[in-house]
């Protein structure tokens, strides 16, 4: 039998999950005759993004265990690099040397994530992000966020296609990424003085180079018939979340 799982007196005859505990890791268990303690140490589960610009700016959530609301949780970013020294004999084993930063975070109940903004990281590399709670402790989950260099655009080509969508447009630029979150936004611009409404597509962008990057345009429906054609504003974003803002634009013919 199974007895005090957290809802009265009653038996249970198998274990029974609790809402609680469910995704959690925990160290160790207390049991009672009518109750049960688990301990979850503080730790890092996932990060999400796990990539972003070197300009940082990137908003950071963090899937933890073990953290409360309080004033002292800090998010540091660090790696070990080679320590620059010219004078090194050859055959002598490299220096490391830890460079990092530490950003302040907070703990949203809702989502049980620590969120906080990524610092600006240069040159683009990967980084160990890890927590503490009190201010001084870190965790030690090795949970890992690439920088990569903030990606530019510089045209689109063609620079028309129908409302209807489906044209396959290519976009250029420099600092494309491979990547399994690369996404584009399609805005429609609306001109001054009108109260129409701009619509937002965000599409699966196809990675092609480091300097083109192709997706589908999306179908727009909210297209009186007197209107001739509608300019949509074209951005990427590597991480999904952090898009461009380049200004480079694509019409859809109506």
């Amino acid at each position: 039998q199974f007895k005090g799982h957290g809802g009265g007196d009653s038996h249970v005859l198998a274990p029974k999950a609790v809402e609680l505990t469910e995704g959690k890791n925990f160290s160790f268990v207390a049991c009672g005759e009518g109750h049960i303690v688990a301990f979850a140490p503080t730790g890092v589960r996932s990060i999400s993004p796990n990539a972003g610009p070197t300009d940082g700016g990137t908003e950071l959530s963090i899937q933890v265990d073990g953290v409360w609301e309080c004033d002292e949780i800090l998010v540091r970013f660090f790696a070990n690099v080679p320590v620059e020294d010219e004078g090194k004999e050859e055959g002598k084993e490299v220096e490391m040397e830890e460079i990092a930063e530490t950003q302040t975070g907070f703990y949203d109940k809702e989502s049980g994530c620590v969120k906080c903004t990524t610092p600006p990281w240069f040159p683009a590399e990967k980084v160990t992000v890890e927590i503490t709670v009190n201010g001084f402790d870190y965790t030690a989950n090795g949970h890992e966020f690439t920088y990569y260099d903030t990606p530019e655009i510089n045209d689109v080509t063609p620079t028309s296609g129908p409302i209807t969508g489906g044209t396959n447009i290519s976009i250029h630029g420099v600092n494309f990424v491979q990547s399994d979150f690369l996404k584009v936004r399609l805005r429609t611009i609306v001109p001054e003085g009108t109260e129409s409404v701009s619509e937002v597509f965000v599409v699966s962008g196809r990675f092609i180079s480091d300097k083109c990057v192709e997706c589908n345009t999306p179908t727009l429906s909210n297209v009186e018939d007197h209107v001739t054609y509608v300019s949509v504003a074209v951005d990427v974003a590597l991480n999904g979340i952090d898009f461009t803002d380049a200004g480079i634009t694509f019409d859809m013919l109506n």
